[in-house]
């Protein structure tokens, strides 16, 4: 991969606590050398895969944690990429 990859991750789990959701997704990032990653619990109301809403945590490399709370899909959608657009921006690149 190149340096200046900045890879997200993504994960879908269910039935876990946020806890316990946060540190699984952590140990994947860290497995796939991601730069972020995207989790969500598709057990949660709201938040599974055939509705138009859904809820995520995002957290990068430093485990800093970032909540989107329950909203359009489109919504977090956006939310997502003006993230990775920032941590771009921000570090000129990924991790690598």
């Amino acid at each position: 991969m190149s340096p200046g990859t900045f890879l997200v991750a993504f994960r879908a789990l269910s039935g876990l606590s946020e806890e316990q959701l946060i540190d699984n997704a952590f140990r994947r990032l860290e497995k796939a050398g991601a730069d972020l990653i995207a989790v969500n619990d598709t057990e949660r109301p709201g938040a599974g895969f055939e509705g138009e809403t859904n809820e995520l945590y995002l957290i990068d490399a430093a485990r800093n944690v970032e909540h989107i709370p329950l909203m359009k899909k489109t919504e977090a959608g956006a939310l997502l990429i003006d993230r990775v657009a920032h941590s771009i921006a921000s570090n000129n690149g990924g991790n690598r």
